[in-house]
């Protein structure tokens, strides 16, 4: 009996750690139409509108995966993150000076996705954004043009999401 639960519990957690494939697709998509909103009108707004947007369709990705595995986790620690990712951010936007703005935004931004693969018991994933992150907290003071800072560090965190995505969607876990 006690084996049989142990391998119900590995499954659920199999199920579990494949689950969030597809939220990274959402959020490459957000960091790639950040990216390239750079070079339109539109990029004063870009976040005001796509980040609603990629909570949103986060949440019905989410639902939805759940629904169709029977494997739920709870989403307050999710919220809270996503939370604080976007106060942070926002508060940042409005109180920094335009470098010093790209940096904290993707650098936070990074962060909250270490935080999110530890939720979902990615510690490799976790450790990919966290050196991301810091990368690009590093390369702030050195990188001349902020407007390439910001369009490359989008582009670059795009590219690892669809990157863990496929990862994760192939081998069903990311241990």
């Amino acid at each position: 009996m006690v084996s049989d639960a142990r391998d119900m519990r590995a499954v659920a957690r199999r199920e579990l750690d494949a689950h969030g494939w597809q939220w990274y697709i959402v959020w490459a998509i957000v960091c790639g139409g950040a990216s390239l909103s750079a070079f339109t009108h539109v990029f004063a707004w870009y976040w005001l509108i796509a980040a609603p947007l990629g909570i949103v369709a986060t949440i019905v990705v989410c639902a939805r995966e759940d629904q169709r595995t029977g494997v739920q986790r709870d989403p307050r620690p999710y919220w809270w993150v996503g939370g604080a990712i976007t106060v942070i951010n926002f508060a940042s936007s409005a109180l920094l000076p335009g470098r010093t703005v790209v940096v904290v935004i993707w650098v936070v931004f990074g962060f909250g996705f270490v935080a999110f693969a530890w939720l979902d018991h990615q510690p490799t994933i976790a450790a990919l954004f966290a050196a991301l992150a810091i990368a690009i907290g590093l390369s702030g003071p050195i990188v001349p043009d902020t407007l390439t800072l910001y369009v490359v560090a989008g582009l670059v965190y795009a590219a690892t999401m669809v990157g863990v995505a496929v990862g994760i969607r192939s081998m069903g876990t990311a241990r």
